[in-house]
């Protein structure tokens, strides 16, 4: 290759990379880790009445020892939400100066993985009256998060996104949820880990 062209190719090269790799991003703000940050509780429901679970789980975690255990089984469907505010609380996370939520996961029993999961926010009103936000796929942002693998993969999703909804508001978010969708026989374990909101330089200055 003439050296003339590399700088060319490299910039060209940059400007193919999904826009998260491109960004750098400040340390996260944690809203639940299972180690240092505990509040909360989680609850999920399955297609066909399978025993679909959300809950915090001692062992294997990508940093500490416990990390949010997502056990996916149901036929075609399963909603599942972690709550990090207290039972008696409204008072949520204010991530409107944030650019991307973050969430560290993995696969831990690959039986029958959905065919997409998608994670949605949810805000709460001065009422605690409940609010989703708008769906976001996995299978679209972060298609390796799905495959199966051992490894610990960081997902970032533009807040934007996930907040990009009439009434929704940003300032009070009390909860993550998690939908997938798959096929009758949808059976993994799914590993959550230092859920969070992070920046990115520059963003929001």
């Amino acid at each position: 290759m003439h050296p003339c062209l590399r700088p060319l190719l490299a910039a060209l090269l940059v400007a193919m990379l999904p826009a998260a790799e491109k960004l750098v991003f400040k340390k996260p703000t944690l809203v639940w880790d299972g180690d240092t940050v505990t509040t909360g509780a989680g609850w999920a429901k399955a297609g066909g009445e399978k025993p679909a679970t959300l809950a915090s789980a001692a062992g294997e975690a990508a940093a500490g020892k416990v990390a949010m255990l997502f056990h996916c089984e149901g036929e075609h469907w399963v909603r599942a939400g972690w709550r990090w505010v207290k039972t008696d609380s409204n008072l949520g996370f204010n991530a409107k100066p944030f650019s991307h939520l973050y969430v560290v996961m993995k696969t831990a029993k690959a039986e029958v993985m959905p065919t997409d999961l998608k994670v949605v926010l949810v805000a709460s009103g001065n009422d605690g009256k409940r609010t989703e936000g708008p769906e976001v796929s996995l299978a679209a942002i972060a298609p390796k998060a799905l495959g199966g693998g051992k490894a610990w993969i960081e997902v970032l999703i533009p807040v934007a996104n996930l907040t990009a909804a009439k009434d929704f508001d940003p300032t009070n978010i009390t909860e993550v949820m998690f939908i997938a969708n798959g096929g009758k026989t949808m059976n993994c374990d799914l590993l959550f880990d230092n859920l969070g909101f992070v920046k990115a330089q520059g963003a929001g200055k």
